[in-house]
C-alpha cells in the first residue's frame, strides 16, 4: 500500500500543477471556505461560478471557524484511502487477466450461495432444538429449565415459543440513559429464514449515539457468522435469507438530521448483545469501545479501551479484549508517552469484574492517564450505568467507572521537608496497596459481588497519592479540561457470566447441549486485539477441554443410571 500511496500522491501533485496555470487569481474562491449554496440548498457548478466573480474583498476574509486542526493529518488520510482502493482495484484488475471474468463471476455468486445455504442450516438447526429441547429463559437472573415441569411453568413468560413451523426468540436491553433495544426473531423452519424485527425499540435520542440502520445490518450479519459453524468469508449472501425490519424515527433508524457518531461505536455493541442473547448465544460482554480523546490546538489524540468478553455454553470469557463490532490495536505506552503530553500511570486487568457463573465472564481493565499540560479530555462510553448481563443464572459484570481525579494541593508542617513528607505518602502508598490487594483476595474467596461504591474506591486508592486528589465521576458522556498533574482513570467493564455457579452436573449437560453449532473458545466471535498479553488459545487445548468436559458429564450421567438421556442430549448438540 505505501507504494500505491506514493504514486497517487505524485499523480494528484502532478495534476495539481496543471490546475495551478492560470488559476492563481482564483485560489482563494476555491480554498476550503466556500460556502455558496443553491437555492435547494445544495452546492452547484453554478454556484461555484457565481462565487468567484463576487468581489475580492468579500473573498479574502474567511470564516472564524476552520474545520480541521490537523489538515496535512487529513489530507493524507485521504491519500492513504485513495491508494488502497487504486491498489484494490490492479489486483482485480489482475485477477480478471488471469482467470477472466465469467470464472471471476462464478466464484463471487458461489461464495455468496455458500454463505447463505450455511445460515439456513443454522436457522434449521437452531429451530429444531429449542422446538424439541428443553426451553429456557434468556434472563440473567435465573437459571435454566432442567425438567418438562418447569418448563411447563415458564412457558407463558419465556421467550421461545413454537408455533406450527415458525418460531419465535425475542430479547431486550437498554442503553444506560434507559432507551430500549427490543428484538424479536421469527424463524421459518421449512423456509430456513428469519425475520429480525426490532419493533418497540425506542426513540431516537438527544445524543449522539443514534444508529443509522446500516449499524444494525452489520452487528447482525456479524452475530450470524459466529452463530454459523463453519468459517465464512464476510459478503451479502448472509443476509439473503433474513429480513430486517426497523421502525422509522428509533433509535436504530433515526431522522436525517439526527447526531449517529456513537452509534457505530456504543449501539452496534449493544445491538450485537442483543441478538446473541436471542439466541441464547452468549452473556452480554462489555458492551462498549470506551472511546478516549485529549488533545488542544496543537495535536489531537484518539483510542479505544479494551474491556471483558461474555462467558458461552463452555467457555470462560476473555479479559482486556475489544469485543464483537471492533477492529483497533491500542497506542503502545512507550510511543504514548513519547509523542504525547501524558503518563500512563496504570495499565492492568481489573481484578474481579467479570461476572460469576459456572462459565466465568472476561475482565475489564484499569487505564490510569495524567497529563502533563492543559488538555480537553472527552469520553464517549457506554454500561456505566447498567452491568453487562450474565444468562442462565450467570452473575452480571461490573459497570464501567470514569473518574477524574484533580490536583488540589497539599500543606506541608513545619518542620518537615518536602522530602519527608514523600518518604511518609510512598510508605502510606505501600500500606494502602497491600491492603487492597489483601481485601481483593478476601473478597474473591468469599466470592461475592462488589457494590458500585466499592469499584470506585479500589480504583482510587490504587493511583498513586491519591490523597493529594479531588475525585469527580464525570459519568459515561463527558467533556471537560484538565490542567497539568490532573489524572483521568477508566475502569471498563467485565463480561457477563454463563450458567448459575455451583448447577448441578446435568444443568450443565443441559447448557452445553443447548449451544448446538456455536463456536466454542474466548466467547462468540470474542474477535478484536488483544490489549495487554497474549491472546490467541491452541485448538488442541480446547479439543482437549472439551473431551474432559465431556467424560465428566458421562461419568455423572451414569452414576445417576440415565445414560440413555445424556446419549440423546449429546446427539442433539
Amino acid at each position: 500500500g505505501g507504494e500505491g500511496e506514493r504514486d497517487a500522491g505524485r499523480e494528484e501533485e502532478e495534476e495539481g500543477k496543471g490546475e495551478e496555470k492560470g488559476e492563481k487569481d482564483q485560489k482563494q474562491q476555491k480554498s476550503i471556505y466556500m460556502t455558496s449554496t443553491s437555492k435547494s440548498g445544495k452546492k452547484t457548478s453554478k454556484d461555484a461560478k457565481k462565487y468567484a466573480k463576487q468581489p475580492t474583498q468579500q473573498q479574502t476574509t474567511p470564516p472564524t471557524i476552520i474545520g480541521t486542526r490537523c489538515l496535512a493529518d487529513n489530507l493524507s488520510d485521504l491519500k492513504a484511502q485513495i491508494a488502497a482502493n487504486v491498489k484494490g482495484v490492479s489486483l482485480l484488475k489482475q485477477l480478471a487477466a488471469e482467470y477472466g471474468i465469467q470464472t471471476i463471476q462464478h466464484y463471487m455468486r458461489e461464495i455468496q450461495i455458500n454463505a447463505e445455504n450455511s445460515v439456513r442450516h443454522m436457522l434449521r438447526s437452531f429451530a429444531d432444538r429449542i422446538g424439541s429441547g428443553p426451553v429456557r429463559k434468556t434472563s440473567g437472573s435465573k437459571s435454566a429449565s432442567t425438567s418438562n415441569s418447569s418448563r411447563a411453568a415458564s412457558s407463558s413468560s419465556n421467550p421461545r415459543s413454537h408455533h406450527h413451523s415458525r418460531h419465535c426468540v425475542q430479547a431486550v436491553d437498554y442503553m444506560d440513559d434507559g432507551s430500549r433495544i427490543q428484538l424479536r426473531v421469527t424463524i421459518d423452519r421449512e423456509r430456513g429464514s428469519a425475520v429480525f424485527d426490532f419493533a418497540g425499540t425506542g426513540p431516537e435520542v438527544y445524543g449522539n449515539y443514534n444508529a443509522p440502520p446500516a449499524v444494525s445490518y452489520s452487528a447482525i450479519i456479524y452475530a450470524l457468522r459466529c452463530l454459523v459453524a463453519s468459517d465464512i468469508p464476510l459478503n451479502q449472501g448472509c443476509l439473503t435469507p433474513i429480513q430486517i425490519k426497523i421502525p422509522d424515527r428509533c433509535l436504530l433508524n433515526p431522522s436525517a438530521a439526527a447526531a449517529v457518531v456513537g452509534g457505530n461505536v456504543l449501539t452496534s455493541q449493544r445491538v450485537t448483545d442483543v441478538v446473541l442473547k436471542a439466541f441464547g448465544a452468549a452473556a452480554a460482554s462489555q458492551g462498549c469501545m470506551n472511546n478516549l480523546t485529549f488533545g488542544d490546538s496543537r495535536m489531537g489524540y484518539y483510542e479505544t479501551i479494551a474491556g471483558g468478553s461474555g462467558a458461552g455454553p463452555g467457555w470462560d470469557g476473555r479479559g482486556g479484549v475489544h469485543t464483537h463490532m471492533t477492529n483497533t490495536r491500542i497506542t503502545d505506552p512507550e510511543v504514548l508517552e513519547r509523542r504525547y503530553p501524558v503518563v500512563l500511570r496504570r495499565f492492568h486487568l481489573r481484578h474481579g469484574s467479570g461476572g460469576r457463573g459456572l462459565w466465568r465472564g472476561g475482565e475489564g481493565v484499569v487505564r490510569e492517564l495524567e497529563f502533563l499540560r492543559p488538555l480537553t479530555v472527552g469520553i464517549l462510553s457506554e454500561r456505566r450505568a447498567r452491568r453487562p448481563f450474565g444468562l442462565f443464572g450467570g452473575g452480571d459484570a461490573a459497570p464501567g467507572v470514569n473518574l477524574v481525579l484533580r490536583r488540589i494541593g497539599e500543606v506541608v508542617e513545619e518542620g518537615e521537608t518536602e522530602e519527608d513528607k514523600g518518604k511518609e505518602g510512598t510508605e502510606k502508598q505501600q500500606q494502602l496497596e497491600a491492603e487492597l490487594e489483601q481485601t481483593e483476595i478476601q473478597e474473591d474467596e468469599d466470592n461475592e459481588q462488589d457494590s458500585d461504591n466499592d469499584w470506585v474506591e479500589s480504583l482510587v486508592k490504587g493511583s498513586e497519592g491519591f490523597q493529594r486528589f479531588q475525585v469527580l465521576n464525570i459519568g459515561g458522556k463527558n467533556s471537560l479540561v484538565l490542567n497539568a498533574g490532573d489524572r483521568l482513570i477508566i475502569g471498563t467493564p467485565g463480561g457477563g457470566g454463563f450458567g448459575r455457579e455451583g448447577a448441578s452436573e446435568e444443568e450443565r449437560i443441559l447448557l452445553l447441549a443447548g449451544q448446538g453449532g456455536r463456536k466454542r473458545g474466548g466467547g462468540v466471535g470474542g474477535g478484536g486485539e488483544k490489549q495487554g498479553g497474549g491472546e490467541k488459545q491452541g485448538g488442541r487445548g480446547r479439543k482437549e477441554e472439551e473431551g474432559k468436559e465431556k467424560e465428566r458429564g458421562e461419568k455423572g450421567y451414569h452414576a445417576k443410571g440415565s445414560v440413555a438421556e445424556y446419549k440423546a442430549l449429546q446427539e442433539s448438540a
